[in-house]
């Protein structure tokens, strides 16, 4: 900001003062629209000279004026005319020549009545002080007892880089005051050649000796591309020197840029600007009723409103370090390479910094609604991002449409795009478009985001509105959302847990990216599934961590891995009604929707809702394409141990792999040796029927098994105590 040329239009107006030596009045003095009438009692001529002077002196030899003329007449009324007439009036330190065409002296005044009571001059008037002052009028009235001079038409003046020019005017030369009273205008010519100001105001009074400069309805200060306007402008200057030290602006107020250049914009019912020692440098501006502050830079244009404006700035007169807007206030930030336009809204704000960098904190109070606008751009509406809260706090670098952070206390609320955000402290990047979520304590509003797919509440939760990711920490829960499936033919269901259908989950951590569809839940993890059916239970998988591919529908857990889904019974079980019950448990987990295949490693376990029990280093299940039944399973045994299996009827099985086809019913488990025990109470109480073979073959209905052996040699069969065999 240019503020040193705002002060440069003023403080060329001090030689305005030191040219006449007036005193702008604190009232507009009344206005004469012509001189005085002079009553003519005898216009004959009593006396006439050519050529003639005469000089005016007091009793004390003080010379109250000296005349000098080509032709003189002293009339029988007493009057005097004179014709190309030249008087001299000294006044304090400046002698005053006036020149005229014609002039006409009447009247005594002064105490002792020894000076002219009145001086008409007229035609190709022209007054000149010694100190380079200089009127040009068609006419001029000299009153004495007033120690005035009326000028009641056009008239002009200069001094050294000063110009001026009105219609009417006066000069108060006992009192040191000079009025022009319409259509006045004056110019300031700068030394080094420049543009120079223009003062304009219907009328304009100016001073030295109260150091008053002052402008009235209509007034204006134009410098090249810059205007100061106002009805009433004033201008104070400095006792000691002719700096500037204060501009008032009053009604209708406005400094504003007429053209290039990075200079701001005010406007306001009144503004009050106060400048440095030298008068060259804006150090504070205030602006009451209705006003906006516009600030310039080459990212584009920053507007500030409120009820009062209130700023200081740096000693070079361009850095803003405080900046103070009471009432209902607005801002106005641009974009700003990717960061879109923003406005801010509040009931007040305070901005703070030092010379140089300059503003480095600003903070809004009361009522805070923030929003950023985006234009819609090929393939993508308009959009708007909302945020509210009690008060905000700004980091800045310098101005304040350099914010590097924002934080939002107290009731903060952020809606975006379908997404909704609250908690009691949002901490929001609007470079990095990145809110982080905050709980205070003790905590009002627990950090909560809420969007189309789902709703997540933690302790901490972080936001990357940009790319559409979530950061969970601390007391996690969140809650997938129903959808409607329209597509009959889309993905089948995943393995644990129903598609379209809400899921509840528990962590201690959590992290969602929208755009690859993956959520990722960490320590003491629970996902729930509610059933629909009243006759069906919830589907529940708990784990160290588990991480949900929605896109995929692929599923995958570790660590303490455990788990209760629901499958529909096959056709070839008996009885396929309702789905039943499962449970499962190993240290990993992984379902996989394009082969539709569960897996648990790890000493996994499978308990069915009939009762029957199956363990192994690996189980897998292949469920159905296009429902949840079960189409195949299969165990595999670690190293050094066996697959061990309890089937319905009291039937119990071992081996190194089990396999089962669900769709026909049939299991087949092979080892060195592979074993079937089935009770056979016939045969006595707790005997069993043992069948051994490096292959058993056996429906999932049938009550024993075909044991062979390589090469297909029939297995072995014997009979045993139960507790022998049954482990």
């Amino acid at each position: 900001m240019a503020w040193q040329k705002v002060a440069r239009i003023i403080v060329a107006l001090v030689g305005i003062g030191c040219a006449a030596v007036v005193y702008v009045l604190l009232r507009t003095p009344p206005v004469d629209d012509a001189a005085p009438a002079v009553v003519l009692l005898d216009d004959t001529v009593k006396a006439e000279s050519r050529d003639s002077q005469g000089k005016q002196v007091d009793r004390d030899g003080r010379v109250i004026y000296e005349r000098w003329s080509g032709r003189s007449r002293e009339l029988v009324d007493g009057r005097l005319m004179f014709d190309d007439v030249k008087i001299s009036f000294p006044h304090g330190a400046t002698t005053y020549t006036v020149t005229a065409d014609m002039a006409e002296s009447s009247g005594v005044a002064g105490p002792t009545g020894e000076q002219p009571s009145t001086f008409v001059f007229r035609k190709n008037v022209r007054m000149v002080g010694e100190n380079g002052f200089a009127v040009a009028t068609e006419e001029a009235t000299y009153l004495g007892d007033e120690q005035r001079i009326n000028f009641p038409g056009a008239m002009s003046f200069t001094r050294g880089q000063l110009s001026g020019r009105g219609v009417g005017g006066d000069l108060y030369m006992g009192r040191s005051v000079l009025w022009l009273y319409d259509e006045a205008q004056m110019t300031i010519a700068p030394e080094d050649g420049s543009v120079g100001v223009v003062a304009t105001a219907k009328r304009i009074g100016l001073a030295d000796a109260d150091h008053y400069l002052r402008m009235e309805e209509g007034a204006e200060l134009r410098r090249d591309d810059q205007l100061l306007s106002g009805d009433l402008i004033m201008v104070f200057f400095a006792e000691e020197s002719p700096a500037v030290r204060r501009v008032e602006l009053d009604g209708e107020s406005s400094v504003r840029q007429t053209g290039g250049g990075d200079r701001p914009d005010m406007s306001a019912d009144e503004i009050d600007l106060d400048f440095d020692e030298s008068g060259s440098a804006l150090r504070h501006a205030n602006l009451k009723g209705s006003p906006v502050l516009t600030l310039r830079d080459t990212d584009g244009q920053t507007r500030v409103s409120g009820s009062v404006i209130d700023m200081t700035l740096a000693p070079d007169g361009q850095t803003l370090t405080r900046l103070d807007v009471a009432g209902p206030s607005q801002v106005q930030l641009p974009r700003t390479g990717d960061t879109p336009a923003r406005t801010i809204e509040s009931d007040g704000l305070i901005a703070e910094g030092a010379a140089p960098a300059g503003l480095d904190r600003a903070v809004f109070r009361g009522g805070v609604v923030y929003r950023e606008l985006r234009p819609a751009t090929r393939g993508q509406a308009a959009s708007e991002r909302k945020a509210t809260s009690d008060s905000l706090a700004l980091e800045l670098g310098g101005a304040l449409k350099d914010v590097t952070m924002a934080r939002f206390r107290q009731r903060f609320t952020v809606d975006d795009d379908g997404t909704h955000a609250t908690a009691d402290e949002g901490r929001y990047d609007a470079k990095g478009e990145t809110l982080q979520l905050r709980a205070n304590v003790p905590t009002r509003i627990q950090p909560t985001v809420v969007t189309d797919e789902m709703e997540v509440r933690a302790q901490e939760i972080d936001l990357d509105l940009n790319r559409d990711t979530i950061e969970a920490r601390g007391q996690v829960t969140s809650l997938r959302k129903a959808t409607v499936e329209k597509d009959e033919d889309g993905p089948a269901p995943a393995g644990l847990f129903e598609r379209g259908k809400p899921i509840t989950a528990q962590a201690e951590r959590f992290s969602y990216a929208k755009a690859s569809g993956v959520a990722l839940y960490s320590d003491a993890v629970t996902l729930v599934q509610e059933s629909a059916s009243a006759n069906q239970g919830s589907s529940i998988l708990q784990a160290d961590e588990v991480r949900l591919d929605e896109t995929e529908q692929d599923l995958s857990a570790t660590g303490h891995v455990r788990s209760t889904f629901y499958l529909s019974k096959t056709p070839a079980a008996a009885n396929a009604t309702e789905p039943s019950w499962t449970r499962m448990q190993g240290e990993r987990m992984t379902y996989t929707n394009a082969t539709r295949v569960l897996a648990y490693s790890g000493l996994a376990t499978m308990l069915s809702e009939n009762g029957e029990r199956l363990s192994g280093d690996l189980i897998t299940l292949e469920l159905l394409s296009q429902t949840r039944g079960l189409k195949r399973l299969d165990a595999t045994a670690a190293a050094g141990d066996v697959v061990r299996a309890k089937l319905s009827g009291d039937r119990y099985v071992s081996g190194l792999t089990l396999a089962y086809d669900a769709e026909a019913g049939r299991y087949l488990v092979t080892g060195i040796p592979a074993t079937f025990v089935s009770k056979a109470p016939a045969k006595g109480k707790d005997m069993c029927e043992v069948g051994t073979g490096s292959k058993l073959e056996f429906q999932r209905t049938a009550g024993w098994s075909n044991a062979t052996n390589e090469g297909g040699a029939v297995g072995r069969a014997q009979d045993m105590k139960c507790a022998e065999v049954i482990k």
